[in-house]
């Protein structure tokens, strides 16, 4: 399962940090896009060493934008694919 509310960080350009499985789907897209990280539920100790990191990142140089290829995650080209994949199947 992918959050909606995943494309709206991805798309604010700001480092994102997702409490989940690390090898979930949601993760998957976060690593591809390189626009944060994730960590596991109960894994405290890598949850405070993600915050602290983004938190050292922000004193020293401001966050930073996110500048990688995401817009195959857009509204547009996801309701692209989407309505080419009913196309496909409304062929057949």
């Amino acid at each position: 399962m992918i959050p909606g509310k995943l494309f709206e960080y991805i798309a604010s350009r700001r480092p994102v940090l997702i409490l989940g499985p690390e090898g979930g789907d949601a993760s998957a897209i976060l690593d591809e896009v390189h626009a944060g990280c994730s960590c596991e539920f109960r894994d405290h100790n890598a949850i405070k060493a993600a915050v602290l990191r983004l938190y050292e990142n922000h004193k020293k140089d401001g966050l930073p934008d996110i500048d990688s290829p995401i817009d195959a995650y857009s509204n547009k080209n996801t309701t692209r694919t989407l309505a080419l994949c009913l196309n496909s199947i409304a062929r057949t």
